[in-house]
């Protein structure tokens, strides 16, 4: 126990008044006062009488006291009278036994933990421990395992956990208190508030190698939170950190191999290079698909991440800096990704980029796959999903500085035929547009605009004679094809 959670225990039990100093230390043990003896042990707490200069001179360590003349205010201590001493002693002799109880129940629980025990068994033992319902969940909030040596309660709660994930509100709050670059490299517990839920919970955050896998959720059961549960939950989040990573309980949650990549996006050049030799040769085809999702919420993240794990299992899926990451040789999940609208609803953009083959084209990859998505936003493709391979050209005329280089290339006849849209409410720049797309084929042309063969024909022949340009000529066509992606990116038509 440390100071604080006494001095409650001091609160409740008598009648005292208490000062919190510079330190809330640890405390195994209680002495009595006497004369010349020190008072500089920081983990015992000290009950008597400050009655000499001398004792007040060496007091460093907190104390039960019935004078406090003299002390300074950066020590910690309780003040009672002689008359409730008693009460104060009853209380934390009580308190003493109740956490060295405490301790030898822990120590037995955390040994099983080293024993060949299931993850829901070691999570009911906990669950009785603290006499609590405790549930694990991912950090996309699936439910790993909950407690039913002690029933969930809740029933909000117990509705989602038949679904297998943490109720909606709870992720809600979740996501408000840690955004997912923030996650701090700790197993201290926090509390999480719920507004329809009337119960208390607790969570704290399970690590293997210092990377955050998995949540702790303790639910108060209508029962209320105390200094034990704030205590022995990040201490049960930590033997279960090293249970799951030494039997591999959870394979998903420790894979690492996703860390070389993300050092390879992330690292020096020297890190690229070291990083590559360690990791394996990739397949001929294989794409790097970048999902931004809408929101940046880490529940979004993970959900899509999670989904994504289901339609192509056995890819590296990993989540950074607010994107999520494929490296996949899978052929079929472009149409994968455009075909599952439940995914396409968290998702603003994906992006894909060119083939690559070796783990060190994958940082160029990375940035290839969001320039897709970047490019398809700037010439207005209302699409969601974009390859790279489709915007080529238009990367390249990104970066050409010389505005005024772009524009003179544009080809003049589509000045004039812009000029003839305007003044007669036609739409011939389109109809060029698409003729080109569709190499130049007037029967594709006329089907795509649902246009009759002689309605395009009209068109095709008014576009050759307010522009004089030959259509069978290449140059023409070729120049003509980039116009049209230079407006693209310039707007100017």
């Amino acid at each position: 126990m440390n100071f604080e959670e006494i001095a409650e225990i001091m609160k409740k039990s008598c009648n005292c008044s208490i000062n919190v100093g510079n330190s809330n230390p640890e405390l195994t043990h209680f002495s009595f006062l006497s004369d010349g003896m020190p008072l500089d042990d920081p983990s015992c707490l000290y009950i008597g009488k400050v009655d000499t200069d001398t004792i007040r001179e060496t007091v460093k360590s907190p104390c039960i006291l019935t004078t406090t003349k003299g002390l300074p205010e950066n020590i910690s201590f309780i003040y009672t009278t002689d008359k409730e001493m008693m009460n104060c002693m009853n209380a934390l002799t009580s308190a003493f036994f109740r956490a060295t109880d405490h301790e030898s129940r822990f120590r037995h629980l955390k040994e099983l933990s080293k024993e060949n025990i299931s993850i829901t068994e070691l999570i009911n033992k906990s669950a009785l421990f603290l006499d609590r319902s405790i549930v694990l969940a991912d950090l996309g909030f699936k439910v790993l395992a909950h407690s039913t040596s002690v029933s969930i309660t809740d029933p909000l709660w117990k509705r989602y956990i038949e679904k297998g994930s943490c109720s909606f509100e709870f992720i809600n709050a979740m996501n408000e208190l840690m955004p997912a670059q923030s996650l701090p490299k700790t197993s201290a517990c926090f509390q999480v508030t719920c507004a329809s839920s009337t119960e208390e919970k607790l969570a704290s955050q399970l690590f293997i190698e210092n990377r955050p896998v998995a949540y702790l959720v303790l639910l108060d059961n209508n029962r209320g939170l105390t200094s034990f549960h704030k205590t022995y939950l990040p201490k049960i989040s930590e033997f279960l950190s090293a249970f799951i990573n030494i039997h591999n309980t959870y394979p998903d949650l420790s894979k690492d191999d996703t860390d070389m990549y993300i050092k390879l996006l992330d690292g020096s050049e020297e890190d690229l290079k070291s990083t590559e030799k360690m990791l394996p040769k990739l397949p001929e085809h294989t794409f790097c698909v970048v999902l931004k999702p809408i929101h940046h919420s880490r529940h979004e993240l993970f959900f899509i991440k999670r989904t994504l794990d289901s339609m192509i299992p056995g890819n590296t899926i990993f989540i950074f800096r607010e994107l999520v990451v494929v490296i996949s040789s899978y052929i079929g999940i472009i149409g994968d990704i455009e075909n599952n609208d439940e995914l396409l609803k968290n998702v603003s953009d994906v992006g894909i980029s060119p083939e690559f083959n070796s783990a060190s084209l994958f940082p160029q990859s990375f940035q290839y796959a969001q320039e897709a998505y970047r490019i398809g936003k700037q010439i207005g493709n209302p699409s969601k999903v974009h390859r790279y391979e489709d915007y080529r050209f238009y990367h390249l005329l990104n970066h050409v500085s010389d505005i005024s280089l772009l524009q003179s290339y544009i080809h003049p006849a589509l000045y004039k035929l812009h000029r003839y849209d305007l003044e007669h409410d036609s739409d011939l720049v389109e109809t060029l547009k698409v003729f080109l797309s569709l190499s130049c084929s007037i029967k594709d042309t006329a089907d795509a605009l649902f246009l009759h063969r002689n309605t395009m024909n009209y068109r095709m022949t008014k576009i050759t004679e307010i522009t004089d340009i030959d259509l069978n000529d290449a140059a023409t066509v070729f120049r003509l094809q980039c116009s049209y992606q230079i407006n693209g990116i310039l707007h100017l038509l």
